[in-house]
C-alpha cells in the first residue's frame, strides 16, 4: 500500500510498508519533564536593579521558568488583559507583544508563534506565564547567575499609553490603566467587559465602531448571539463595514451583513437595499453564531460556524474602503471572540497550509486529515525553504485498525503536489512508536522508538534543518532527539503529511530561525 513505511521490503511506486521493526536502540532516553505547580528551588529576580518580592514562588519548567502573571506583568510596568471568554491574554509593552492562550502550548512573540515547554495553566487561582519568553518578547534582556538562582531583567520603560474608553473596565497590569476594547460605542447604550459587546435592547440601530483607521482589505470575524429579540423575530444583529461616518446609522453607510433573529442572513447596501440573501437554516437565539467575512477589492465572502467555504458570496464596488462596526437593532444581543486581519491576501502567518491531495479539515489552525486518503498532503507554499524549523502537535486520532499507518512532514520537496514519499525528506511518527527519516529512493535514513504511540496522546514534533544537518526534537526536549547528515535536498517546501489514518495537526509553527523557540536563561 502506498505511503506505508518500513525497513525490510520496498512495495511499488516508492511507497514503504514496515512488516517488521528491527531498529538496534544504542542510546535509551530518559526525558522527565518537572509539571507546573511541581517544587522548585528559591529564585530571585531582579528587574532594572529592583527585587521582586513574589507572594507565589517562581517554578521551572524544562529550561524555562515560570512565573505569577498579575505579580511579574505589574513589576514589569506591561499592559495586559486575561479574556476568560477566549482563555486568551494578551500583554504590550514598549510596542512589542506576548500572547497566549490557557491549555495551549504555542504562544505570540510579535505575532510569530513559538512552542512553550507546557502549556500556560493557572494553579491555585494564579495564572503562571514563561519568565524570559515574556521578557524577551517586550525588548528585555535576562542575565543569570551560573547557579541560575539569580535572574536580572534589564528593560526600558517607554510611554506605552492605551486607547480609554469611559465604558470599558481595567484588567490589571503595570502603572498604566488597561482598557480592552476594540470599538467605540456611538449609537445606544452597549455593555463592554471582556472584550464582550452588549446592547441594551431598546435602541434601533446601536452601533459601535473601529475608529483606529479606515481598511480596504480585510477579514472581520465574531461570535454573535441574540439574547432576546423583545418580542419581535425581524429583529437584526451584524456588521457595518466600509463606511465613512463612524457615527452613523449602520443602514445608512457602507455595507451592513446583518442576521435576523430567525437566521436569515442579508447583506444590504446603503441607498440601495439588500443585495444578496441566504437562510442559515436556524435561528441566533438559541446558539452562538460565528460569522467571518472576507472583503478582498470588490469581493466579499461570508463564512458561518467556522467553515472553509464561503456561505454566501458577491461582488459589489460600491464602496472600497472606511471603517468596521458592530450593530444591531431592538434586541438584546451580545458580540464576542472579535478578531480583525488587515490585508488578508498579505504576507500572512507562516503555518497556513494548502491541502494538495486527500481532503482536509481546517478549522481554528487544526488541520485533520479525511482518514481515507493514502498520502494526503497540505503544503506551505509561501516560499521554498533551506534552513528553518518547523512543529506541530500531532495525533492520531483512529489509526483504522492498522498501527503502521503514520503522520508527519514532508520537508525540502520541490514539487508542492507530490506525493510525500516521492520528493524531499519525510520525518514521521507511526502508530506503533516509531520515528523515522526517509528518503525517496533509499527508505529509512534514521530512526527511534518513541516509546509511546501517537494514538496514544499528542507528540509535539520539531525539525530543524541546517545546511545537511537534521535536528528532531520530541515534547520540548531542549536537546534532539534524533540527529542525521544528508546533503540530497537542499531547499523546497515544507508541509503536513500522512497515510491513511484520521490526524490531527495543531500548533504548528514555522521559523526561517532553525535555532528559534527554545529558551533558556543566558549566562550572566
Amino acid at each position: 500500500m502506498h505511503g506505508k513505511l518500513g525497513i525490510s521490503r520496498k512495495t511499488r511506486a516508492g511507497g514503504f510498508r514496515i512488516t517488521y521493526l528491527t531498529l538496534v536502540l544504542v542510546l535509551l532516553v530518559t526525558a522527565s519533564l518537572t509539571g507546573i505547580g511541581s517544587a522548585s528551588p528559591p529564585v530571585r529576580i531582579e528587574i532594572n536593579d529592583t527585587a521582586i518580592n513574589f507572594l507565589s514562588s517562581p517554578i521551572r519548567e524544562g529550561k524555562e521558568l515560570y512565573v505569577p502573571m498579575n505579580e511579574y506583568l505589574n513589576a514589569l510596568q506591561a499592559v495586559y488583559v486575561h479574556n476568560e471568554y477566549t482563555s486568551t491574554i494578551k500583554i504590550r509593552k514598549n510596542g512589542r507583544t506576548a500572547q497566549f492562550t490557557l491549555g495551549r502550548t504555542t504562544a505570540l512573540k510579535n505575532g510569530v508563534p513559538h512552542y512553550l515547554p507546557a502549556p500556560v495553566t493557572e494553579t491555585g487561582g494564579k495564572i503562571m506565564i514563561p519568565f524570559q519568553f515574556v521578557t524577551e518578547a517586550l525588548g528585555g534582556t535576562v542575565t543569570a547567575d551560573a547557579g541560575k538562582s539569580v535572574f536580572r531583567v534589564s528593560i526600558e520603560h517607554l510611554p506605552d499609553v492605551p486607547p480609554v474608553d469611559p465604558n470599558d473596565e481595567p484588567y490589571g497590569g503595570g502603572t498604566d490603566p488597561v482598557y480592552d476594547s476594540i470599538f467605540t460605542p456611538k449609537i445606544g447604550n452597549w455593555k463592554i467587559e471582556d472584550e464582550v459587546y452588549t446592547t441594551d435592547g431598546t435602541t434601533n440601530g446601536s452601533t459601535v465602531t473601529r475608529e483606529e483607521g479606515v481598511l480596504a482589505d480585510f477579514s472581520f470575524e465574531v461570535t454573535v448571539r441574540m439574547l432576546n429579540d423583545n418580542g419581535d423575530p425581524n429583529n437584526w444583529a451584524g456588521l457595518n463595514f466600509r463606511k465613512m461616518n463612524g457615527s452613523g446609522y449602520p443602514w445608512d453607510d457602507g455595507y451592513l451583513l446583518y442576521i435576523s433573529a430567525t437566521g436569515n442572513v442579508v447583506v444590504f447596501k446603503a441607498g440601495e437595499g439588500p443585495i444578496a440573501s441566504k437562510p442559515l437554516g436556524r435561528n441566533i437565539t438559541e446558539q452562538d453564531l460565528r460569522l467571518k467575512i472576507s472583503m478582498i477589492g470588490p469581493d466579499l465572502n461570508i463564512y458561518t460556524d467556522g467553515g472553509t467555504e464561503p456561505f454566501l458570496s458577491l461582488s459589489d464596488s460600491s464602496f472600497t474602503e472606511g471603517y468596521i462596526g458592530l450593530g444591531s437593532t431592538q434586541a438584546v444581543v451580545q458580540f464576542k471572540d472579535i478578531v480583525i486581519t488587515e490585508n488578508p491576501e498579505g504576507p500572512g502567518p507562516a503555518h497556513v497550509f494548502t491541502p494538495k491531495i486527500g481532503e482536509w479539515s481546517i478549522e481554528n489552525e487544526v488541520y485533520t486529515t479525511d482518514g481515507v486518503t493514502n498520502g494526503s498532503v497540505a503544503t506551505r507554499e509561501e516560499s521554498l525553504l533551506g534552513d528553518f524549523a518547523i512543529e506541530a502537535t500531532i495525533r492520531m486520532t483512529d489509526a483504522k485498525g492498522d498501527l503502521n499507518n503514520w503522520a508527519g512532514f514532508n520537508l525540502r520537496k520541490a514539487n508542492a503536489s507530490a506525493l510525500p514519499w516521492d520528493d524531499g525528506y519525510l520525518v514521521i511518527a507511526t502508530g506503533t512508536g516509531n520515528l523515522l527519516v526517509l528518503k525517496p529512493g533509499s527508505g529509512v535514513l534514521a530512526g527511534k522508538e518513541l516509546g509511546t504511540s501517537i494514538t496514544e496522546q499528542d507528540l509535539h514534533l520539531k525539525v530543524a534543518m541546517v545546511g545537511s544537518d537534521m535536528n528532531i526534537y520530541v515534547n520540548g526536549g531542549a536537546e534532539p532527539f534524533l540527529t542525521l547528515s544528508d546533503s540530497s535536498f537542499t531547499e523546497g517546501y515544507v508541509g503536513l503529511a500522512s497515510t491513511q489514518a484520521t490526524v490531527q495537526f495543531k500548533d504548528i509553527a514555522v521559523s526561517n530561525d532553525p535555532n528559534g523557540g527554545n529558551v533558556e536563561p543566558a549566562a550572566p
